[in-house]
This record gives C-alpha cells, structure tokens and sequence, in this order.
C-alpha cells in the first residue's frame, strides 16, 4: 500500500512537472490574474508585453496593457467568463511597455491558482499575420506601381454609389474618365522605365488633388 501511495505521488510530481514546463516554454503567452493581478506569466508573456523578465509583470493588470479602444471589449469579455468556464477566442489590442501596439487574439478560462479562483489568460501575438492579411487585401485592389485603387476597387465602389442613387433621392454622382495621349511613344522612345516614372509622377498629382479636394472646407 505505502509502495503504491509513493507511486501515484510520483506520478502525480512528474506530472505537474511536465504541465509546468509546458507553461514556461509555451510559444504563447500564459498568464494567471487573480483580483484583477497577474500573479503567474510565462516568458512569452514577458516578450509579447515588452518586459525584462516575467517576473517583472507580476503584480500588474492585463488590462493596463489593454489599447484604450479596445478597453470595454476587454472588460465584456472578463464579464462573460465569469458565468462560464472558458472564454471565446476574441481579437484585441495591446500596448506593450515600450509603446507598440499589437494585435492579439486571446481566450480566457476558470481556474483555481494558489487555492483560489483565478483566471487564465492565453495570448497569441497575430500583428504579423493581420498586417499580411491587410497588405494582402491592399494588393488585390491597388495598383503596384502606382499604389492607386485598381478596377476592381473602382467597380465595388461604382455599384456603391449606383445602389445609393437608387436608394436616395437627388443624390448625383459623376464618373471622371483620364486618358494620357501618346503614352506608347513614351515608352517605345524613352523605355518602360521612363513611362513608369512619369505614371507614378501623374499618380502622385491626381492623389494630390484628391485629398485637397476632401479636405476642402467648401
């Protein structure tokens, strides 16, 4: 009996063991907040908050890392876990120590830590991933030498404008047609080169123009 006692205890020591290196060296970040302090963090919770070491973090609020716009977000997303045990995967933002702004996705759970209620905070650093996904999406309807909106972009905001048309009253719009004259004897005379340069020169004063334009108080 006492052998067996000694080994479900050791069992049970390398088994948390194994739970807790698993914590540490997680590439997410893990951190535990009870009464609104954290009172664990992993080392990817030091690097994802900018900070020296985890144990600098301590004693701290996740939400004082929480971007200000994203302020009530975070807190409804606390309000909800308390009648449940885990969280929804939610986007956030966050401002680490040293200022920068990083897009997070987190999910929160339940737990007990140190014999009392506790949260559990999972976070996975997404700012490289969204910013792909932005300039993704910026290509597909941009021009790339110029970085002007493409047809396809032209053509969603033309059918915008026609459904509002027809939704409004009195509302007009107008459709702007440019052609540049004699551009093929530009490029054949003085090279793609050259009429490259004198489209993004053209580009360049037509965006000039426009943000004047909207800006205009009149």
């Amino acid at each position: 009996m006492a052998l067996y006692k000694h080994q479900a205890e050791q069992t049970l020591r390398e088994s948390e063991e194994r739970y807790r290196l698993l914590v540490e060296l997680s590439p997410e970040a893990i951190i535990v907040q009870r009464d609104d302090k954290i009172v664990f963090a992993n080392y990817a919770a030091a690097i994802l908050f900018g900070a020296a070491s985890a144990e600098t973090l301590l004693g701290l609020a996740v939400a004082d890392f929480v971007h200000p716009g994203h302020h009530e977000n975070f807190r409804a997303h606390e309000r909800h876990l308390r009648g449940n045990q885990q969280s929804a995967l939610k986007a956030e933002k966050f401002v680490r120590l040293d200022g920068q702004v990083r897009d997070v996705e987190v999910v929160m759970a339940s737990v007990t830590y140190g014999g009392k209620l506790a949260t559990q905070i999972l976070t996975r650093d997404i700012t490289e991933r969204r910013r792909a996904e932005e300039q993704l999406l910026h290509d597909a309807f941009h021009d790339s030498l110029t970085g002007l909106p493409n047809r396809a972009l032209f053509i969603d905001h033309l059918k915008l404008a026609v459904n509002h048309c027809r939704r409004r009253k009195g509302y007009l719009f107008a459709v702007l047609f440019i052609d540049l004259d004699r551009f093929k004897v530009i490029n054949d005379s003085l090279g793609h080169m050259v009429g490259d340069e004198l489209l993004i020169a053209i580009s360049t004063g037509l965006r000039y123009v426009s943000e004047t334009e909207t800006q205009s108080p009149d």
